[in-house]
């Protein structure tokens, strides 16, 4: 091999090579403990640059939240991960043929993989699926790697009810100098920040690290009413003015702000008015609703998220899951709009009807039952398919069991409803859940609203999808 070859293979090895981020890091705290640890103080929000909604969801907020069930075992979001005590693990990917990194994975204490792309690789459609992890891909500016991560769930931007929106974008950057890890987080919010939000936080390499399994468990912590959740209502939380009063600061100060990220605002904090520490709710515009798409007479199939459609046009929206095995429908529309429903569905899948889950007894939710479940079949076996030739025929309608004696009972001289609509399955107030196997790992949960638009109303809950359909209830 002649040195010119030498040396060009030389060169194009030093052009990949790049700073190594590998290794078990553990995190720092000789900057905020107090915050990272503990966890900050009630009303504090100074230094944060929210707008008056960030503020409104911060007063709402209730700090034994967090004793719930659905918090106790939920992983701190991408963007709030490296504020937390755990230590983290680095590797990467390495293309066996080109040497080059391709993906770089971060892994803490209760949290999941989160890989980061290097391959150059488009960010999804803004409705795919939103995780704990986000979307990560990053680029190299130097020896420093530069991140940007979309398709966050909604998380937090500080641990005392300070939302960050699922509609954010975190950019970081990493920067190694030896044994020390800095990385600098900067949370871009257009709904509930003003000015983006920077942090930096500081790991050391630590050759005896393992992160150990972290096996979670839900524990019932407080003793509470089915069906509460911590909350404080408008006006009545008592404790927003703790931080400011303990700390002598002015409401101004602690209510947050971009003003109050910079050094400058300490010469004119005490002369400056501050917003209302308690939000006016007669103050608050109103929102009005727009129906879309246009309510012309045809189906309109809407993408929600991966395998979710809106079927709109129908009498009432119809909610569309489509999973490997069959299709899940949230209600039925009107009879007479059945065969347009139908239609419409086979321009998305031609996977079977399974199930159709009614929220409501009105004939907008029910009165497609018959038609379209007889188009489709039950997922069954066992005994149940041995003992009853005809148990798969047709999907299987869910309800609440106040539905079904609606239905089926005559009403101001109405005939019931015809045998094959009934829901051929009901819950009771307990609420219900569909199993995830036949529904491609969907979990979907039926939760009973007593007091809504009739005894019998439900809320669907997709858990995997983050989608809820709601019925008449909203």
């Amino acid at each position: 091999m002649s040195m010119r070859i030498c040396l060009a293979l030389v060169l194009t090895t030093a052009a990949f090579a790049q700073v190594d981020f590998s290794g078990e890091w553990s995190p720092r705290f000789h900057e905020d403990q107090p915050e990272r640890v503990p966890g900050p103080e009630l009303g504090d929000y100074l230094g944060l640059p929210i707008n008056d909604a960030a503020r409104m969801r911060a007063y709402a907020w209730e700090a034994s939240l967090l004793t719930m069930p659905e918090w106790q075992c939920r992983p701190h979001s991408a963007d709030y991960i490296w504020r937390g005590p755990s230590p983290v693990r680095i590797w990467k990917e390495v293309n066996p043929v080109t040497r080059q990194t391709t993906v770089i994975h971060a892994e803490w204490l209760r949290s999941v993989d989160r890989p980061i792309y290097m391959d150059g690789r488009a960010h999804p459609p803004e409705n795919a699926a939103h995780t704990w992890a986000g979307f990560s891909t990053a680029k190299w500016e130097g020896d420093m790697l530069t991140i940007t991560t979309t398709h966050l769930k909604e998380g937090y931007i500080r641990r005392n009810g300070v939302p960050r929106s699922d509609k954010a974008v975190l950019t970081e950057h990493w920067m190694r100098h030896g044994d020390f890890l800095t990385v600098v987080t900067i949370v871009n919010d257009p709904v509930y920040l003003t000015a983006p939000f920077i942090r930096t936080t500081d790991y050391q390499l630590d050759l005896h690290q393992q992160n150990p399994p972290y096996p979670c468990e839900v524990v019932q912590e407080v003793e509470r009413p089915k069906g509460s959740v911590p909350n404080n209502l408008p006006g009545k939380n008592e404790f927003l003015t703790e931080f400011s009063q303990h700390h002598k600061l002015p409401q101004v100060a602690a209510n947050g702000g971009a003003a109050t990220m910079y050094p400058e605002f300490r010469k004119s904090m005490n002369s400056v008015a501050a917003p209302p520490t308690l939000p006016n709710v007669a103050a608050i515009p109103r929102v009005a609703v727009v129906r879309t798409p246009p309510e012309d007479g045809e189906i309109h199939v809407l993408p929600l998220r991966n395998n979710f459609y809106m079927i709109s046009g129908a009498g009432g929206n119809i909610t569309a899951s489509v999973g490997p095995d069959g299709v899940l429908l949230v209600d039925s529309g009107m009879a007479n709009m059945t065969e347009k429903i139908i239609a419409a569905l086979r321009k998305v899948t031609d996977k079977p009807v399974r199930y159709i889950l009614n929220t409501a007894v009105d004939p907008d939710h029910v009165s497609g039952n018959e038609k379209i479940a007889a188009t489709g079949k039950t997922l069954t076996g066992g005994n149940v398919a041995g003992d009853l030739a005809d148990a798969g025929e047709g999907a299987a309608i869910i309800a609440h069991e106040n539905v079904l004696n609606r239905m089926s009972a005559t009403d101001h001289g109405q005939p019931a409803a015809s045998f094959k609509a009934l829901p051929t399955e009901t819950y009771h107030n307990e609420g219900m859940r569909l199993s995830p196997f036949f529904h491609g790992n969907e979990a979907v949960q039926l939760v009973h609203q007593p007091a809504a638009d009739t005894d019998g109303d439900s809320i669907i809950y997709f858990r995997r999808a983050d989608i809820v359909a709601t019925g008449d209830i909203l």
